[in-house]
């Protein structure tokens, strides 16, 4: 495990490596720890506070507290995906030391990242040793292996500033599927540009984005409230149970009381 002196301290709260036979898939969610993850194989979708990005092999992710988040990863009928995933808490001042871009690929010494991060996963079933102090040691050496990385994401265009307003108040429209001549306005673009480039930011059109997320939340709460459902529907901002039914059991394949009963025979 590679050395790096550090003065705050980490606290694993979760630690795996694990592949897509399981739903590594997440809904869209807010936490208040820094979760990581490694592509070893494979791809994922990560839409992070409204905007999809999309990351491979070699991919690291931060996805830092407070930002509204969601995974998907490829069924392993169309791909199969290794990864690694590290969830954690800092003491204060340790998360400066992680780049502001959420998604870095590893290039340069990528044997060597990879066998850092296997060296953690065999120390997770070593109960002599320190689990966070080598956690604390492999991040500070992640930290500074990505601050001369280059992001996933390119070079930032004025237009994203743009773009990024008009996701934030989509996120918060609760009312009928705005026409896209009105987000474009918001936008200050020309309509068919707009569209253009709300697809190659987000991988939707704008209307489709806006149902997926408004399934996204939905989901959560069939998963994680005792709501009623057509509550949630309302919730999610559908005025028509049915209308709502039949886009969450064709989104998800199961109907929203399929995955509540599940969810309660789980439990």
């Amino acid at each position: 495990m590679p050395r790096f002196p550090m003065a705050h301290s980490v606290r694993v709260l979760f630690l795996s490596r694990s592949n897509n036979q399981v739903d590594l898939s997440a809904p869209a969610h807010v936490h208040d720890f820094h979760q990581f993850l490694y592509l070893f194989k494979g791809s994922c979708r990560a839409t992070l506070d409204g905007v999809a990005l999309e990351a491979s092999r070699g991919t690291w992710i931060t996805i830092a507290p407070g930002v509204r988040h969601s995974l998907a990863f490829p069924s392993p009928e169309k791909a199969a995906c290794d990864v690694f995933q590290l969830k954690a808490r800092f003491d204060q001042g340790w998360a400066g030391r992680f780049p502001v871009s959420p998604l870095a690929k590893v290039v340069e010494h990528r044997k060597r990242f990879e066998g850092a991060l296997h060296e953690l996963l065999w120390a997770r079933r070593r109960p002599e040793l320190d689990l966070h102090r080598a956690a604390e040691g492999l991040l500070g050496w992640v930290a500074l292996l990505l601050s001369h990385t280059p992001d996933e994401q390119g070079p930032r265009r004025p237009e994203d500033e743009r773009l990024r307003r008009v996701l934030a108040w989509l996120d918060q429209h609760e009312g009928p599927t705005p026409e896209i001549r009105e987000l474009a306005r918001q936008a200050g673009l020309h309509p068919s540009y707009f569209t253009r480039l709300f697809r190659a930011r987000t991988g939707f059109s704008p209307s489709e984005w806006i149902i997926r997320r408004r399934l996204e939340y939905a989901h959560s709460l069939v998963v994680f409230s005792s709501a009623k459902l057509n509550e949630i529907a309302q919730l999610s901002g559908y005025r028509n149970y049915h209308h709502f039914f039949n886009q969450f059991s064709r989104q998800y394949g199961k109907s929203p009381s399929q995955i509540r009963e599940e969810r309660d025979q789980a439990s």
